[in-house]
């Protein structure tokens, strides 16, 4: 992956052929999983750069320049707005954060295994956020989403409802931490391959 820095707002990214089957061959697909290889761009855009795309919103364009060659171009369209609040009623309260907490069940940890193969993109998405327990022959699942993810929120839940059953209701993520036996704790996507 070659990476140029055009302007402050612009960045030009070149992958390779091979590269972009990389993406596929995650998920075991035959087309790339374009969400996970966008972020794993944009998280290689910053690490190089220095440059944040986040909080911004930005237009992406890609083509074939050559056989075995795509090029895809980054634009910053909006820098993101400050937060700022300017307080003309004394019961002004600010907007409170919704709880992006998911706790799933599973019949056994090779279903919640499969899950994590099949979506490796949540183990690098949510890392350091999600821990796994083990409670009257169950698996629970618990994932805390960062606000600044909160729009993957939705297809989390999907994806996690292919292979276990919600248990927002019903088992709490407190309830866990005192009754349950945690197994892996903050990076449970991550480490799972070494159970």
């Amino acid at each position: 992956m070659k990476i140029e820095r055009i302007n402050e707002n612009k960045i030009k990214i070149i992958l390779g052929k091979d590269e972009i089957t990389r993406w596929s061959r995650i998920a075991n697909r035959q087309i790339p999983d374009y969400n996970a290889m966008m972020f794993d761009i944009m998280t290689e855009i910053e690490r190089r750069t220095g440059l944040s795309f986040q909080g911004s919103r930005v237009v992406v364009e890609a083509s074939q320049s050559s056989e075995s060659t795509y090029e895809i171009y980054v634009t910053r369209v909006s820098a993101p707005k400050p937060q700022t609040h300017r307080i003309k009623n004394k019961n002004f309260k600010p907007k409170q954060r919704k709880n992006l907490t998911t706790v799933y069940e599973f019949d056994d940890i090779e279903t919640v295994c499969l899950f994590n193969e099949a979506h490796p993109f949540y183990a690098t998405l949510f890392d350091g956020v999600n821990s796994l327990y083990s409670h009257l022959d169950k698996y629970y699942l618990v994932i805390n989403v960062p606000e600044r993810f909160e729009e993957y929120f939705g297809t989390l839940c999907g994806d996690l409802s292919e292979y276990g059953k919600s248990a927002a209701g019903t088992v709490i993520p407190y309830v866990l931490s005192e009754h349950a036996k945690c197994i892996i704790f903050g990076s449970a996507l991550k480490n799972l391959k070494n159970i």
